[in-house]
């Protein structure tokens, strides 16, 4: 079975996870490390948190980052990450001290979901320009890169310029923490970036409307072509399906055999009560 991921002698497996809401009436910390918790007793592999300042909606958020700290420090083994950090938004060479100290406090379950960040309004309703986004993204995360790598290096770019910087301690993963891109399909230069680092986390220009099987086929052969140019054998693919799809499991086998190695869940304020939603955790992942 031909794979999006392909590691010698290994076949992978699917993972499941929820992309927790942490926004509106769930805007409660206690819920959200409750909602996380309950995940990990109930065999689930990951939760991913959503990283916006005020959105457009003009209603709660939380921090994501105290939060998948929170996270990691009331559980021992699910996977944490962020769809998605807008890391341009934050200095790199901070962000990368944050989750450096993060991933060594989880024991390495730390998974950083990076990209550009919606709406432009949690920039310039604070003075940043909303311009020239992608080419500020390519140099932090190549600052991030450096940072982790606990070396001494100077930075020239167009946008950033470091001399004589060292961060230490070290994350634990390695070569880093797993850096996923985020990015709306149709549409060529987030996946030629998620083809370098080390995946993709995708979703569809008609979001919130999910990919369909056709799109999913047409990105994982445009990204199977984009990483033939790079070493870097790492490659997840992350999926966000509707709860209402936990037991679709024709489509579930779909997405594996096109190489996903990640479904994530979505639920929100949406989704119903805290009581419905506990249990669709409870429900636990998928076997297939």
């Amino acid at each position: 079975m031909k794979r999006f991921i392909d590691i010698p002698s290994v076949e992978p497996s699917m993972k499941f996870g929820f992309f927790l809401p942490t926004m509106a009436s769930f805007a409660d910390p206690k819920q959200v490390i409750e909602f996380a918790i309950l995940a990990e007793k109930s065999g689930w592999d990951g939760v991913f948190l959503p990283d916006h300042l005020m959105h457009h909606d003009s209603i709660p958020w939380l921090d994501a980052n105290i939060m998948m700290t929170a996270i990691v420090c009331n559980t021992k083994n699910i996977k944490v990450g962020s769809w998605i950090t807008p890391v341009v938004r934050r200095q790199p060479w901070q962000l990368a001290k944050e989750l450096a100290t993060l991933d060594i406090l989880s024991n390495g379950r730390i998974i950083l979901g990076a990209g550009i960040g919606a709406p432009p309004s949690d920039y310039t309703s604070f003075g940043i320009k909303y311009e020239n986004m992608g080419e500020k993204l390519d140099e932090a995360l190549e600052i991030l890169d450096l940072c982790w790598k606990g070396e001494t290096f100077d930075f020239e770019g167009k946008y950033y310029q470091l001399k004589d910087v060292r961060l230490l301690p070290k994350p634990i993963q390695k070569p880093r923490i797993p850096i996923l891109i985020g990015g709306k399909w149709p549409g060529n230069k987030p996946f030629i970036r998620g083809a370098k680092w080390d995946g993709m986390m995708p979703i569809s220009k008609q979001w919130p409307k999910h990919l369909t099987i056709e799109e999913i086929k047409e990105l994982t052969s445009f990204i199977n072509s984009e990483r033939k140019k790079h070493t870097n054998e790492n490659a997840e693919l992350l999926i966000q399906l509707d709860i209402s799809e936990i037991n679709n499991i024709h489509l579930l086998s779909k997405l594996y055999e096109l190489g996903v190695t990640w479904i994530l869940f979505g639920i929100s304020p949406r989704t119903g009560s805290v009581e419905q939603i506990k249990q669709a955790i409870l429900h636990g992942p998928p076997k297939l």
